[in-house]
């Protein structure tokens, strides 16, 4: 079996340069000057300034407001160059999230002060004025280093914010949006544009979904060898999915809400380790129960390294450890253990890593490579030969993998005659006005892979109906 190349995803550098030098050239016409009249103009007669400098992540640019009597905002400014359906559309849907999720639970979150719905040119046509809230960002190296009531206390307050998504925001069917990789092509096979009725229909979109990213991309495949291999551990995963992990008794539900990123990063904590406040909603979306899972972080390993098998038996102790908190909280507030009991029955076979590989495609190759072979075929010393058979059942496999590789070269050509050229506006970008700042410092996440793109899927997120929201006087 080729030894596979340190995963690219499905991310076309030529496009993703592209994007960045949009993004940094609509950075350019955000300047202090406007930002601070946006602030005056919420509250006329204080006088505002920066307390910080802006902060820049994948997808937003926040600024941070503060007026004469104390109070502090954030602004939030979207990054339309890098969002696949504009910034209004991801506004309307993180905001709606926020007021749902405020009216119906108790999970700490900022407070929306006003936002502003536009789709002109202007790049301050939308945003959102967020409560300042105060804290630092969890790391999850620090989570290992805490004491044992420490870490406990932590682990309460985070069980807490799962609870209370799988039990008080429940749904019956599944409403989705989707970003990217020609949509439309995939769900055409669905009676309703847009509507999924069942997690079978969810789980074969996402699957269609990332064939769909795999036979379109010029990145991926880089030879003959290299691609038959990815193309059987996809259809491995396909397999494993479908055969070994997909729970058809729970096809009609209960279907749940998700943060989507809740990762260290977005937990704000206060020098008690209690969590303040938790951060970007963006990316929240309605999904099967299946798909609701526990932190992966609290080792500290990536999922790959997990997906090694005995990475993962060390991130079983200590999701049991999470699991014993969380099932006495929930006995003592609703008297039984859904969650606990629900993720006790998923964390077998490396169940929580299919969920995130199905919603994360750079995981596929290595989940299928690492898990599957073990779990199913003992190891990788007979992939070879079931990798030649795979090819040689189907002609079009070889068609396929021939075509990608004819894709990677004529991409490769083009990505060489961009780094030679001597014309700025084409490879190079406009200075950044506003340079990302590091990893946990922000109040931005890294959802990995380029999700403004064709070639990438942002997020499966509820359309939740923003009517509603855009009567009130925020």
């Amino acid at each position: 079996m080729a030894s596979a190349a340190r995963p690219q995803g499905f991310t076309d550098d030529i496009v993703q340069r592209r994007v960045h030098r949009q993004r940094d050239q609509f950075l350019q016409c955000i300047t202090k000057e406007k930002v601070l009249a946006i602030a005056s103009s919420r509250r006329p007669g204080l006088s505002c300034d920066y307390f910080k400098d802006p902060e820049r992540g994948s997808y937003n640019l926040c600024c941070f407001v503060a007026f004469e009597d104390g109070q502090r905002w954030v602004i939030r400014i979207p990054l339309a160059p890098c969002l696949a359906w504009g910034a209004r559309s991801k506004l309307e849907r993180e905001i709606a999230t926020m007021q749902f999720i405020a009216d119906k639970a108790t999970i700490p979150l900022p407070k929306v002060y006003a936002y502003q719905l536009g789709d002109g040119l202007d790049p301050l046509s939308s945003f959102v004025i967020l409560e300042y809230v105060d804290g630092r960002p969890l790391s999850a190296t620090e989570v290992d280093s805490l004491s044992v009531d420490e870490r406990a206390r932590l682990y309460e307050l985070l069980a807490d914010v799962y609870i209370q998504l799988r039990r008080h925001i429940p749904f019956h069917r599944l409403f989705d949006d989707l970003e990217g990789l020609r949509p439309s092509e995939i769900q055409a096979r669905y009676g309703q544009r847009g509507v999924l009725s069942s997690a079978t229909e969810y789980t074969t979109m996402l699957l269609n979904l990332s064939d769909n990213a795999l036979s379109n991309t010029r990145s991926r495949i880089l030879d003959q060898e290299q691609g038959d291999d990815v193309l059987y551990h996809h259809h491995l995963f396909r397999r494993f999915v479908k055969e070994d992990w997909l729970d058809k008794r729970l096809d009609d539900g209960p279907f749940v809400r998700v943060h989507g990123d809740l990762q260290p990063f977005n937990c704000m904590v206060d020098e008690r380790m209690e969590i303040t406040s938790v951060l970007d909603w963006e990316w929240s979306r309605v999904v099967p129960v299946q798909y609701f899972q526990p932190p992966l972080w609290f080792t500290g390993h990536s999922t790959e390294f997990l997906a090694l098998g005995y990475p993962y038996l060390r991130y079983l102790e200590r999701l049991d450890e999470f699991l014993r908190i969380m099932r006495e909280l929930e006995v003592q507030k609703y008297g039984d253990d859904l969650l606990s009991q629900e993720w006790e029955h998923q964390k077998s076979s490396g169940g929580f890593l299919v969920a995130n590989a199905l919603e994360n495609w750079t995981d596929i190759d290595r989940f299928s490579t690492r898990h599957i072979n073990r779990v199913w075929f003992r190891g990788t010393k007979d992939a070879p030969k079931r990798i030649e058979t795979f090819i040689r059942e189907d002609p079009t496999r070889r068609d396929l993998v021939e075509r990608l590789c004819r894709a990677h070269e004529i991409y490769k050509k083009e990505l060489q005659q961009l780094d030679g050229t001597s014309d700025p506006g084409d490879s190079a970008t406009t200075p950044d006005p506003f340079p990302r700042r590091p990893f946990f410092g922000t109040w931005e996440s890294s959802v990995p892979g380029i999700i403004t793109t064709t070639l990438a899927l942002g997020s499966l997120i509820i359309a939740i109906t923003f009517g509603v929201w855009k009567k009130r006087n925020l």
